[in-house]
């Protein structure tokens, strides 16, 4: 994070002053405008908080030393956004997480002329399934994953995130965004 901007207030391990809020805002591998929201409430059972994030516009690229660890993989070009949403009480966690892919472009002739043939063809399979995959209305690739359970062991769906990426692609796209509140608690419920 660069140009970074943090504001805090009501930061007690009691609750008579309310939730303590924090808000950060900066830029996510130098270009994506960031924006966090936590809203902390002490509590003895354990760790209580919303919390949410938005991503917007990372420049891909910045992003390749990532992609190439976990995907074995580059882009040339294309932008990355993350809106997620997420709410922890009394250890159990409720929310989202969803990435969207626009502009992108995995192959580039100049890019990647210097690697091995196979490499190059892998490249160009990545590019091909991210153009399937790709709301025609929207022109992003994008899914969405609910993230459910207990804190220390939470649930998380390996085939929501391919049924979402098909049915960004082929049925309704999803948007950049919230989508919904998570979790949230009024100070008369946290008084109980």
């Amino acid at each position: 994070m660069t140009s970074l901007s943090l504001v805090a207030t009501k930061l007690s391990n009691h609750f008579e002053e309310g939730p303590a809020v924090v808000n950060l805002h900066g830029k996510f591998m130098g270009s994506g405008e960031s924006i966090i929201t936590g809203t902390f409430r002490p509590e003895k059972q354990g760790p209580d908080f919303n919390l949410d994030v938005a991503i917007r516009n990372t420049d891909l690229p910045s992003l390749n030393d990532v992609l190439r660890a976990y995907g074995r993989f580059d882009v040339a070009a294309g932008q990355f956004s993350l809106f997620s949403q997420l709410g922890v009480k009394r250890g159990q966690m409720n929310g989202y997480v969803k990435p969207l892919f626009s502009n992108l472009k995995v192959y580039t002739y100049e890019q990647d002329k210097k690697k091995p043939v196979l490499k190059q063809a892998y490249q160009m399979a990545v590019g091909a399934v991210s153009h399937i995959f790709k709301n025609p209305s929207t022109k992003e690739v994008a899914t969405q994953v609910n993230i459910a359970g207990n804190l220390k062991n939470p649930d998380v769906s390996t085939w929501q995130a391919i049924l979402q990426l098909i049915q960004n692609a082929f049925v309704q796209a999803i948007l950049p965004g919230f989508d919904r509140q998570i979790n949230q608690v009024t100070r008369r419920q946290m008084l109980r």
